[in-house]
């Protein structure tokens, strides 16, 4: 067989790859690409030790309390529990949400210190966790996609906030009935100006299109019913034993959203909406709804101000959802009433509860 021109340049290619390979694997890469690559994986499994039963229950009454106070604590056993049995994707996931939690509603301190940002950092490193250790998770790429853009926008690294944004987007696909919701959240403290804020906006009725939350809403079931009828990934569209006010919550967030971009009308529709859902007069931001619908006109320009960059200082007038101390327990608090803000002058304080709480700083 006779070689032409081309096969001649295809096999010296070939060779000078071969070559290359070699050189690499001479000079140390090779083996320890062969280490990494045969590494034993991690097995998860669930922690049955008593710090593990222990930290479950403290996470629960924490979260479903709306104990932000508690906090501190709850990390402690949950992080010594995660330490003595690393392999359970529950308690990482715990931990990501409490770190995340603790940031998210800084506003609850008395004095916020300028280490708070340092809870979206191990926020991401315990969904990293909870994600290798369970892939099959489709709420944690979300969560990772969430915590990759928000360290991104804290540190002016466009590199993360690109990767956040495009996994984001493979997380939609993936579950867009609980992804929709978590991705909205850092691309709506954008400019309302900013594409990607209207991506927000648009994520929004994505979210209910997936959900088919306008039936949902028809149909008005109780939580309990929910479940039996959609015990599938449509189960995180509804009220749930999780989050006992989620569709709550995540029509309050949506409002905030549409009033941020201009369409307060639309914002004030969709918060007159919450009031007809089962159990809404035990949720805790009942008043904090009617000061919602009451300003709405005006809060398209309070809702515009940017806090991104200003973690250590206190909302001083009415904010986004996601810039209160109120996002987490919008959807998870069970019953009672939540704290009023430290430095936050009336109205929005005015439906609170007059306790003060330092929030375990």
């Amino acid at each position: 067989m006779r070689f032409g021109r081309r096969h001649w340049a295809a096999s010296a290619a070939a060779c000078a790859v071969l070559l290359a390979f070699g050189w690499w694997y001479l000079r140390g890469g090779g083996d320890g690409f062969l280490a990494v690559a045969t590494a034993p994986q991690a097995v998860p499994s669930r922690s049955d030790t008593a710090t593990g039963k222990l930290a479950e229950e403290m996470f629960w009454r924490t979260l479903h309390e709306g104990r932000y106070e508690d906090i501190p604590a709850t990390i402690e056993v949950l992080t010594k529990a995660f330490k003595e049995h690393p392999y359970d994707p529950a308690i990482a996931r715990r931990l990501g949400f409490l770190h995340g939690w603790k940031l998210v509603e800084r506003n609850r301190m008395q004095t916020i210190t300028s280490t708070i940002a340092d809870e979206a950092v191990l926020s991401q490193y315990y969904y990293d966790a909870a994600y290798r250790l369970d892939p099959t998770d489709d709420r944690m790429i979300g969560l990772k996609a969430v915590l990759r853009m928000l360290n991104g926008q804290l540190n002016d690294d466009q590199k993360a906030i690109r990767e956040g944004y495009f996994m984001g987007h493979e997380a939609n696909r993936r579950f867009p009935q609980f992804n929709y919701f978590a991705i909205s959240v850092p691309l709506a403290t954008l400019p309302y100006t900013d594409p990607r804020f209207k991506e927000a906006v648009e994520m929004q009725w994505q979210l209910l299109d997936s959900c088919d939350s306008w039936t949902d809403l028809k149909l008005n079931l109780s939580r309990e019913e929910y479940a039996k009828r959609f015990p599938g990934p449509k189960r995180v569209c509804w009220d749930n034993w999780i989050a006992p006010h989620n569709i709550k919550g995540t029509l309050l967030h949506m409002g905030d959203i549409l009033v941020k971009d201009g369409d307060w009308k639309k914002g004030v529709e969709i918060y007159q909406r919450i009031k007809a859902i089962q159990d809404y007069e035990n949720w805790p931001l009942k008043d904090f709804l009617e000061e919602r619908i009451r300003d709405a006109q005006a809060n398209v320009e309070n809702f515009r101000v940017d806090y991104t960059k200003r973690l250590t200082e206190h909302v001083t007038r009415p904010a986004m959802l996601i810039d209160t101390g109120y996002v987490c327990v919008s959807c998870h608090q069970e019953k009672g009433s939540v704290p009023a803000l430290p430095n936050f002058p009336a109205p929005l304080a005015a439906g609170a509860s007059k306790q003060r709480d330092t929030g375990g700083s």
